[in-house]
């Protein structure tokens, strides 16, 4: 078994949480010793994992002939590349979006031999969606020692790198570069409590100017609210381990790859429903998830006068399973298996 799983380092912006899932890809299989390439200049792998749906096509030339094919979809979309959902009017709604997998891309995904999914959730609306090759479903694992900086140098690093003062209070969001809903939803909630610093990370390009709607979506925006481009991994773990909240207000779910990370980081989460799988994101369990922006700040603001119990204890506990050493075995089970077939 030697797997390729393509690991680009020369993109236009940084590919966040697209490369953390082949991070922990690899880092499966070096938890078992297992082989790997991640060139397809290197011809002795004997099965490709994808995370990219678009990779299927840019690199069907390149890939040798008769290669079993493992996707992995849904555990990144905020990521600007990748994303799987796209946004369409809702059917005889003018002002109403929905999210779906459009047909070319149905026809891509079943063409793969294998697609792996982060829930039961998940699989079932891709299935609702018309893929019908065959699913599993396999969590990226997270590394909840990546969060534990207490003696690290690296402690209050994204302190330094934001310009906060160290006594601030976090809550944080990644969001799709797209998703203005998902920005309005975000400032509001900034509005709403002005003591509390909110980072919104995203792919939009603030270095060489927003566009005409960010413009104006931020042209009244509170001073508490920051918008940044994507952290190197070292500022990200550290502002991980100092948020208080994960806050998902993402128009569309998908997001499960930075909700494990706040549980493993002991960040308490505050979700949409429309935001989250509810069998990852599991409500008065390992986070809270609302129907709407105006109850999740009354819930937001419940929490912070001491009304609702604290969820991370519980999240942690659900992270520490999703972890290398069991996520790797099974990883490996799966490529067997998909080998032998």
């Amino acid at each position: 078994m030697n797997p390729l799983i393509l690991f680009e380092t020369k993109e236009k912006y940084i590919n966040f949480e697209a490369n953390r899932i082949k991070k922990s890809l690899i880092y499966c299989l070096r938890m078992y010793n297992e082989r790997y390439v991640s060139s397809t200049y290197d011809e002795t792998y004997d099965l490709v994992h994808y995370v990219l749906v678009s990779d299927i096509a840019r690199y069907s030339e390149e890939i040798k002939k008769n290669t079993k094919i493992v996707l992995s979809l849904l555990s990144s979309e905020e990521d600007y590349k990748g994303r799987l959902l796209k946004k369409v009017r809702a059917k005889d709604e003018i002002e109403k979006y929905e999210y779906i997998v459009s047909k070319s891309d149905i026809e891509l995904i079943n063409k793969v031999d294998l697609v792996l999914t982060p829930s039961k959730k998940a699989s079932e609306f891709l299935i609702s969606q018309g893929v019908k090759t065959n699913i599993k479903e396999f969590m990226i694992p997270v590394r909840t020692s990546n969060f534990d900086l207490k003696n690290s140098v690296l402690k209050n690093a994204v302190y330094r790198y934001l310009s906060l003062p160290e006594d601030s209070i976090i809550g944080f969001a990644t969001l799709h570069n797209e998703d203005y809903e998902g920005y309005q939803k975000i400032k509001e909630l900034a509005i709403s409590y002005p003591k509390i610093k909110f980072i919104a990370i995203s792919h939009v390009n603030i270095f060489s100017g927003l566009s005409l709607k960010f413009k104006r979506l931020f042209k009244d925006k509170p001073s508490n609210l920051i918008l940044t481009t994507p952290l190197n991994e070292d500022i990200y773990c550290s502002l991980l381990y100092n948020s208080k909240f994960f806050i998902n207000v993402a128009s569309s779910y998908g997001n499960d790859q930075a909700s494990l990370e706040a549980m493993a980081s002991k960040t308490q989460i505050f979700a949409l429903k429309t935001s989250v799988f509810p069998d990852i994101v599991i409500d008065n369990e390992t986070g809270y998830i609302y129907n709407d922006i105006d109850s999740l700040k009354k819930g937001f603001g419940l929490y912070l006068d001491g009304l609702l119990e604290d969820t991370t204890h519980k999240a942690y506990k659900f992270a520490k399973e999703v972890n290398l050493v069991n996520c790797g075995e099974k990883l490996i089970k799966i490529y067997k298996e998909l080998l032998e077939e």
